[in-house]
């Protein structure tokens, strides 16, 4: 691979790592007036608060995991070999790790099961990824099926990276 190709795979996880920062809770919930009691909302409201500020703790873990291997400091100058780096050493720990601390909060009374397919969705994603780590290359994020899941249940912060 020549010097341009690694320049190019580079360029690409930065923007996926700019992305990462982009991407979170925009802080705004939503619940519709005459659904829930004011404190099965507060319940639900501090439960997706608290899990997503687990996963906000997970993305700056993730994040400055990758900026050694952005910047070139460290790791592969190969792309393949760069991107396996990214995925197994810089991504996959902390999302088995924010994966678990999700499991690890209690759900609402009442939980409809969101976080358990936000997890799930998550985890297929990650095997995805770690089959498939050039994805990483193109600066899009292999995980935007589990970003969707996860913001459609209220977690702006979570499911991708």
């Amino acid at each position: 691979m020549g010097r341009m190709d690694v320049r190019s795979l580079k360029v690409g996880l930065l923007l996926l790592a700019l992305a990462v920062v982009g991407c979170g809770d925009d802080g705004g919930g939503s619940t519709t007036a005459g659904q829930a009691p004011a404190d099965a909302v507060r319940t639900k409201a501090k439960f997706l608060a608290d899990a997503n500020a687990v996963c906000t703790r997970y993305r700056e873990e993730i994040e400055a995991d990758l900026q050694p291997l952005l910047g070139g400091e460290e790791g592969p100058k190969e792309p393949a070999a760069l991107a396996r780096v990214i995925v197994y050493e810089a991504i996959a720990p902390s999302f088995e790790k924010e994966m678990s601390a999700l499991r690890a909060l209690e759900p609402p009374a009442g939980s409809d099961g969101g976080v358990a397919r936000v997890v799930a969705a998550m985890k297929r994603e990650l095997v995805r990824a770690r089959a498939r780590p050039l994805e990483f290359a193109g600066g899009e994020s292999p995980f935007e099926g589990s970003e969707r899941v996860a913001k459609r249940y209220g977690l702006g912060a979570c499911g991708g990276i």
